[in-house]
Protein backbone atom coordinates (compact mmCIF):
# COMPACT_ATOMS: atom_id res chain seq x y z
CA UNK A 1 0.00 0.00 0.00
CA UNK A 2 2.98 2.07 0.67
CA UNK A 3 4.74 2.11 -2.64
CA UNK A 4 0.79 2.51 -4.36
CA UNK A 5 0.78 5.76 -2.23
CA UNK A 6 3.97 7.05 -2.99
CA UNK A 7 3.25 6.56 -6.84
CA UNK A 8 -0.52 8.17 -6.49
CA UNK A 9 1.57 10.72 -4.46
CA UNK A 10 4.07 11.44 -7.20
CA UNK A 11 1.61 11.81 -10.33
CA UNK A 12 -1.22 14.20 -8.37
CA UNK A 13 2.56 16.20 -6.92
CA UNK A 14 4.17 16.88 -9.82
CA UNK A 15 1.47 17.68 -12.91
CA UNK A 16 2.81 18.60 -16.11
CA UNK A 17 6.32 17.95 -15.24
CA UNK A 18 8.52 16.46 -17.81
CA UNK A 19 11.61 15.54 -20.23
CA UNK A 20 12.46 12.50 -21.91
CA UNK A 21 16.21 11.45 -21.93
CA UNK A 22 17.84 12.82 -24.91
CA UNK A 23 18.69 10.77 -27.92
CA UNK A 24 22.28 8.78 -26.96
CA UNK A 25 21.57 9.27 -23.79
CA UNK A 26 21.36 6.30 -21.24
CA UNK A 27 19.31 5.65 -18.40
CA UNK A 28 20.41 3.06 -15.38
CA UNK A 29 18.00 1.75 -13.06
CA UNK A 30 15.99 -0.71 -10.69
CA UNK A 31 13.35 -1.48 -8.73
CA UNK A 32 11.50 -2.72 -6.28
CA UNK A 33 8.24 -4.90 -7.27
CA UNK A 34 4.52 -5.81 -5.57
CA UNK A 35 3.10 -8.11 -7.51
CA UNK A 36 -0.43 -10.07 -7.23
CA UNK A 37 -0.40 -13.14 -9.77
CA UNK A 38 -3.24 -14.67 -11.04
CA UNK A 39 -2.75 -18.41 -13.07
CA UNK A 40 -5.29 -19.73 -15.31
CA UNK A 41 -5.21 -22.62 -13.76
CA UNK A 42 -8.07 -24.88 -11.54
CA UNK A 43 -7.36 -24.98 -7.83
CA UNK A 44 -4.65 -22.46 -8.16
CA UNK A 45 -5.24 -19.02 -5.90
CA UNK A 46 -3.39 -15.82 -6.44
CA UNK A 47 0.15 -15.51 -5.61
CA UNK A 48 1.86 -12.05 -3.87
CA UNK A 49 5.33 -11.79 -4.34
CA UNK A 50 7.70 -8.39 -2.80
CA UNK A 51 10.99 -7.74 -4.74
CA UNK A 52 12.69 -5.51 -2.42
CA UNK A 53 15.26 -3.98 -2.99
CA UNK A 54 15.84 -5.15 -6.77
CA UNK A 55 13.47 -7.13 -8.68
CA UNK A 56 15.46 -6.45 -11.68
CA UNK A 57 17.85 -3.76 -13.48
CA UNK A 58 17.51 -1.53 -16.60
CA UNK A 59 19.09 0.38 -18.69
CA UNK A 60 17.42 2.30 -21.07
CA UNK A 61 18.79 3.78 -24.50
CA UNK A 62 17.39 7.03 -25.48
CA UNK A 63 15.99 7.22 -29.42
CA UNK A 64 14.24 10.14 -29.69
CA UNK A 65 13.22 12.92 -27.73
CA UNK A 66 10.57 11.31 -26.26
CA UNK A 67 11.39 7.23 -27.13
CA UNK A 68 13.45 4.84 -25.17
CA UNK A 69 14.32 1.38 -25.92
CA UNK A 70 14.58 -0.21 -22.45
CA UNK A 71 16.20 -4.10 -21.61
CA UNK A 72 15.60 -5.39 -18.14
CA UNK A 73 17.21 -8.39 -16.26
CA UNK A 74 16.17 -10.20 -13.22
CA UNK A 75 17.39 -13.14 -12.08
CA UNK A 76 15.69 -15.04 -8.92
CA UNK A 77 17.03 -18.39 -7.51
CA UNK A 78 15.36 -20.18 -4.53
CA UNK A 79 17.05 -23.48 -2.82
CA UNK A 80 16.09 -25.89 0.22
CA UNK A 81 14.49 -29.29 -0.37
CA UNK A 82 14.85 -28.15 -4.11
CA UNK A 83 16.05 -25.55 -6.14
CA UNK A 84 14.66 -23.17 -8.77
CA UNK A 85 15.91 -20.66 -10.89
CA UNK A 86 14.02 -17.87 -12.98
CA UNK A 87 15.30 -15.43 -15.49
CA UNK A 88 13.29 -12.81 -16.70
CA UNK A 89 14.13 -10.45 -19.60
CA UNK A 90 11.91 -7.80 -21.04
CA UNK A 91 12.24 -5.89 -23.73
CA UNK A 92 9.90 -2.04 -23.30
CA UNK A 93 9.63 0.94 -25.13
CA UNK A 94 8.56 4.02 -22.46
CA UNK A 95 7.08 6.19 -24.59
CA UNK A 96 7.32 10.15 -22.70
CA UNK A 97 3.41 11.62 -22.18
CA UNK A 98 4.60 14.82 -20.90
CA UNK A 99 7.18 17.41 -21.59
CA UNK A 100 9.13 20.09 -19.98
CA UNK A 101 10.56 20.51 -16.71
CA UNK A 102 14.06 18.82 -15.09
CA UNK A 103 15.68 16.44 -17.29
CA UNK A 104 14.77 12.96 -15.50
CA UNK A 105 11.64 14.14 -14.98
CA UNK A 106 8.48 13.12 -17.11
CA UNK A 107 4.79 10.69 -17.11
CA UNK A 108 5.76 7.92 -19.16
CA UNK A 109 3.63 4.90 -21.10
CA UNK A 110 5.59 1.68 -21.45
CA UNK A 111 4.52 -1.11 -23.73
CA UNK A 112 6.91 -4.60 -22.96
CA UNK A 113 7.36 -7.94 -24.09
CA UNK A 114 9.06 -10.05 -21.81
CA UNK A 115 10.33 -13.56 -21.88
CA UNK A 116 10.87 -15.54 -18.05
CA UNK A 117 12.73 -18.88 -18.20
CA UNK A 118 12.19 -21.39 -14.91
CA UNK A 119 14.53 -24.32 -14.51
CA UNK A 120 13.60 -26.48 -11.84
CA UNK A 121 15.14 -29.49 -10.75
CA UNK A 122 16.65 -29.81 -14.02
CA UNK A 123 14.20 -29.46 -15.99
CA UNK A 124 13.00 -25.71 -17.21
CA UNK A 125 10.70 -24.05 -19.63
CA UNK A 126 10.69 -20.42 -21.13
CA UNK A 127 6.93 -18.74 -20.86
CA UNK A 128 6.68 -15.28 -23.19
CA UNK A 129 4.42 -12.28 -21.84
CA UNK A 130 3.47 -8.73 -22.75
CA UNK A 131 2.57 -5.99 -20.95
CA UNK A 132 1.62 -2.26 -20.30
CA UNK A 133 3.31 0.19 -17.49
CA UNK A 134 2.09 3.72 -16.81
CA UNK A 135 4.48 5.53 -14.34
CA UNK A 136 6.50 9.08 -13.27
CA UNK A 137 10.14 10.24 -12.88
CA UNK A 138 10.54 12.52 -10.01
CA UNK A 139 14.01 14.40 -10.35
CA UNK A 140 15.44 13.82 -6.48
CA UNK A 141 19.25 15.38 -7.80
CA UNK A 142 20.28 16.07 -11.28
CA UNK A 143 20.68 12.89 -13.12
CA UNK A 144 19.04 10.70 -10.30
CA UNK A 145 14.83 10.52 -10.11
CA UNK A 146 12.53 8.41 -8.27
CA UNK A 147 10.27 6.51 -10.72
CA UNK A 148 7.24 4.63 -10.54
CA UNK A 149 4.98 2.38 -12.67
CA UNK A 150 1.53 0.66 -12.47
CA UNK A 151 2.03 -2.27 -14.80
CA UNK A 152 -0.23 -5.29 -16.68
CA UNK A 153 1.38 -8.24 -18.15
CA UNK A 154 -0.05 -11.57 -19.46
CA UNK A 155 1.80 -14.79 -19.84
CA UNK A 156 1.10 -16.93 -22.11
CA UNK A 157 0.26 -20.90 -21.99
CA UNK A 158 3.04 -22.92 -22.93
CA UNK A 159 3.34 -26.85 -22.55
CA UNK A 160 4.72 -26.33 -18.88
CA UNK A 161 2.93 -23.55 -17.41
CA UNK A 162 -0.47 -21.85 -17.53
CA UNK A 163 -1.04 -18.43 -18.41
CA UNK A 164 -1.28 -15.76 -16.25
CA UNK A 165 -2.13 -12.38 -15.31
CA UNK A 166 0.01 -10.13 -13.48
CA UNK A 167 -0.86 -6.92 -11.73
CA UNK A 168 2.68 -5.02 -10.34
CA UNK A 169 3.59 -1.79 -8.77
CA UNK A 170 7.23 -0.82 -9.00
CA UNK A 171 9.29 1.85 -7.74
CA UNK A 172 12.39 2.66 -7.85
CA UNK A 173 15.65 4.55 -9.05
CA UNK A 174 16.76 6.07 -12.68
CA UNK A 175 20.14 7.66 -12.68
CA UNK A 176 21.03 9.27 -16.05
CA UNK A 177 24.28 9.55 -17.90
CA UNK A 178 23.73 12.79 -19.02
Amino acid sequence: YMLASSAALAFLSFPRMGRAQAPGAIELGMDALLAVTSVDQPRTSSITTFDFPVQAFRMGFGLTPRISLEPTLGIHTSSGDGSFHSVTFDLGVPIELAKGGSPGSDYFLRPLIGLRSFSVEGSSSTQTSLGIGIGARVPIIPRLAARFEARYRRGFKNDNFAAFDEFGLLGGLSFFTR
